[in-house]
């Protein structure tokens, strides 16, 4: 009876340690996206499943549904994010996480967002976009939509939010989203929209080649941290520290770097700094 007992014992403590590790991200193209997180979902497992994680789950969603993201983050305990400025900080503050890397993505810890228009537009700077139209791509994303309008407003512009085939009144400058830096482009080439803004990096490689000719740049904004690599405060220090450790040793391995790149993170960097103050100025 003992014996069995104990048998019992040791399997209930097994199933209770026994957990699934959980990464989410949000992007503008989750069925991608979901593919590469896989990846590296499968690449950490196989580094901490001695550690306890028998499983692993990934979750992506569309960035323009930041607060259905956040609500997989509370229903379904995600452990791992993998955001941009503006979706690290408002996730950091809302659901309880802490940034352990800022990562590299395509050859920059940080990245600027561009406000482009066409060449005969006659549109020179900021502040010739009163009465105007701007097509931006994503609501949460920091180069699409946050850094953009906080240039707008710094240039003394009132916005405000409305559908692309809305009209302006000749005082305010209306926004709308187009959902990708593609559409934003396209929005601009096509005239349903004076403006247009993404992130610099998008706007030199992303927009096609038969646009680019006919595009010109009005304003750049202040740069930013990339991409944050953020941990639930939900988890142990001991689960911190083995999964904070298995991303940072990613980079020297042929098979985590590649799964990082497929991400477009080529370097990860502990955060040594004061976010909470960074991650402030979002939130203000």
């Amino acid at each position: 009876m003992k014996k069995l007992l104990l048998i019992i014992f040791l399997l209930t403590a097994a199933s209770l340690y026994a957990q699934t590790l959980k990464l989410g991200m949000l992007t503008p193209v989750p069925p991608r996206d979901e593919d590469r997180l896989y990846n590296l979902g499968s690449y950490l497992h196989d580094k901490l499943k001695d550690g306890g994680y028998q499983n692993f789950a990934v979750y992506t969603s569309h960035g323009t549904d930041i607060n259905r993201f956040m609500r997989l983050i509370k229903s379904d305990g995600i452990d791992i994010v993998i955001s941009d400025y503006y979706q690290s900080a408002v996730i950091a503050r809302q659901e309880g996480f802490t940034p352990v890397f800022a990562a590299r993505k395509n050859g920059s810890l940080y990245e600027s967002s561009v406000v482009f228009t066409l060449k005969d537009s006659g549109i020179y700077r900021l502040t010739d976009l009163k009465g105007r139209k701007t097509a931006l791509t994503y609501n949460s994303s920091a180069t699409g939509s946050w850094l953009p309008l906080k240039m707008m407003k710094k240039a003394g512009l009132n916005i405000y939010q409305s559908g692309s085939s809305s009209k302006t009144d000749g005082r305010t400058t209306v926004f709308f989203y187009a959902g990708s830096e593609q559409d934003a482009a396209l929005a601009v080439y096509l005239r349903k929209a004076e403006t247009g803004a993404m992130s610099e990096y998008a706007f030199n490689n992303l927009v096609p080649d038969i646009y680019k000719p006919s595009l010109r740049v009005i304003g750049r904004s202040e740069s930013v941290y990339a991409l944050f690599v953020m941990l639930n405060n939900t988890m142990t220090s001991k689960q911190k520290e083995a999964v904070a450790q298995a991303l940072k040793e990613m980079p020297d391995d042929a098979k985590g770097k590649k799964i990082l790149e497929d991400l477009s993170i080529d370097g990860l960097y502990p955060v040594g700094f004061d976010w909470e103050t960074l991650f402030s100025f979002v939130l203000k």
